[in-house]
């Protein structure tokens, strides 16, 4: 569906609803895999609220990549530019189909998510960068040559940043 996409400056959003991908994916040699997008990346500008909400939206195939393959989204990465809010909503959306990565962090329905920075303003969260996950699954196999997950290959978090348990298995490659 689609390679990369991000949203970088003050009050910027970006909506995906009621999309999907079919067919298979393969990035040969390269990073950042995903049924439906291959690298999604949100961070705040100044004191803006940045966003990127994917609802229900889905992805049916396999996808084979090296690093950061996932059955949805190869990687996703939140962060603090110079304040204000950076979030990604993934909301009712699903991966079916077997995820290969023959390098590190793959998973049924992300590589990684990574939310990073929060900023402490007078004592309270006044800034935050976040990932949301609700309702969304994987229902196919990952396999990787290490760190492996049936949802999740990898999460990094400094604050803000949930998953969902899917159904499905995974296995790393010896």
């Amino acid at each position: 569906f689609c390679g990369s996409t991000s949203v970088t400056q003050s009050a910027s959003k970006s909506f995906f609803n009621q999309c999907f991908a079919t067919g298979k994916v393969t990035a040969a040699n390269n990073d950042y895999a995903g049924g439906f997008i291959g690298y999604v990346y949100a961070t705040s500008g100044e004191v803006g609220a940045d966003s990127i909400a994917l609802t229900g939206c889905y992805a049916f195939g396999d996808v084979t990549g090296v690093g950061y393959t996932g059955g949805f989204v190869g990687c996703a990465k939140t962060a603090l530019g110079n304040g204000g809010r950076a979030t990604l909503n993934f909301e009712k959306c699903y991966a079916t189909g077997i995820t290969l990565g023959t390098g590190s962090y793959a998973g049924g329905f992300a590589g990684e998510l990574s939310s990073y920075g929060s900023v402490t303003d007078n004592n309270t969260y006044s800034y935050y960068s976040t990932i949301k996950i609700s309702n969304c699954y994987a229902g196919g196999s990952a396999q990787a040559a290490q760190v492996v997950g049936s949802f999740v290959g990898q999460t990094l978090a400094t604050r803000g940043s949930t998953t969902k348990r899917a159904p499905g298995r995974a296995r790393s490659a010896s």
